[in-house]
């Protein structure tokens, strides 16, 4: 009698945490859906604000005096619309896609590519050890990768940003690594930068204090967890633990088809090498080619 009483007790419990579990979830998309309207709804009167201060701005009339306040005008309207759009991007961060295997080496390939202006303009150098497959969402984690890398010239210290990716296997998960050689952050940020809307520098460098909370957001929605190993003036390192898997989405160890475990995909020891000199090259090479 006391058994059964304790297994309907039990699939009490199962129960009333589904409901838990569900409500959660509609809490969640609620707020996403607050989110995108508010991203949505406040970028139009925002466009209005832009083009009468620029038109504004032109006035033969308009002394130096007026010019500086609209010019002070047109940088509010920037920074609000930097932060709609990191409010966009943050409501839009879940995951979306079940989990499947990702080849991480080709999604920080692409993260690079997507921040060549960065690079070029920056002269950081970044390398990448050979990196895994894992299990997530590839969409996200270029998200994430992204935001690492680009925060990592973003946050430079007066030496040129030098940065690697690099992959350390922790039993079925792995942990993702980007280093830098920037500003660094004093312990007692380490949680806090991770938190929406928080920014530890001035206007000086540009930013919304959403791209931390958003990946966060993605790596713990894929049952991983993100934090940061830095002391201020010496680098940062980022990490981030993802579950373990290959190409055919059989964990490390898991026979594959053939009957043998396949190896974690790799692709060379340094996958790319990015200077501001080849870069350079490269935008001499394009203005050469116009002046002709």
């Amino acid at each position: 009698m006391s058994a059964r009483r304790e297994s309907v007790s039990q699939k009490s419990l199962v129960s009333e945490e589904s409901l838990l579990i569900e409500e959660l979830r509609k809490t969640n998309a609620r707020l996403e859906d607050c989110l995108l309207a508010i991203a949505h709804d406040f970028i139009e009167p925002l466009r209005t604000i832009s083009m009468f201060t620029e038109l504004l701005n032109r006035h033969e009339g308009l002394d130096a005096k007026g010019r500086r306040l609209t010019d002070h005008v047109a940088q509010g309207v920037k920074r609000m619309r930097g932060l709609l759009d990191g409010l966009n991007a943050l409501a839009t961060s879940c995951v979306e896609e079940g989990p499947r295997p990702v080849n991480l080496a080709d999604v920080v390939s692409e993260a690079i590519q997507n921040l060549e202006h960065a690079f070029a303009t920056s002269g950081a150098a970044v390398t990448v050890d050979s990196l895994p497959w894992v299990h997530g969402d590839r969409a996200r984690l270029l998200q994430v990768f992204q935001n690492l890398i680009g925060n990592a010239i973003k946050y430079a210290s007066d030496s040129r940003p030098e940065i690697y990716v690099t992959a350390i296997q922790s039993g079925p998960d792995w942990t993702i690594q980007i280093k830098d050689n920037g500003l660094g952050i004093a312990h007692e940020y380490h949680q806090q930068i991770f938190g929406l809307l928080t920014r530890l520098h001035g206007p000086a460098i540009p930013g919304a204090g959403i791209g931390l909370a958003i990946c966060k957001r993605v790596i713990e929605g894929m049952g991983g967890e993100i934090w940061v190993e830095s002391e201020l003036g010496s680098g940062s390192t980022f990490c981030f633990r993802i579950a373990s898997t290959n190409e055919n989405g059989v964990p490390p160890g898991i026979a594959g088809h053939n009957g043998h475990s396949t190896p974690v995909s790799k692709t060379s020891d340094v996958l790319r090498l990015f200077t501001v000199d080849s870069q350079r090259e490269r935008v001499d090479t394009q203005e050469a080619s116009l002046g002709q």
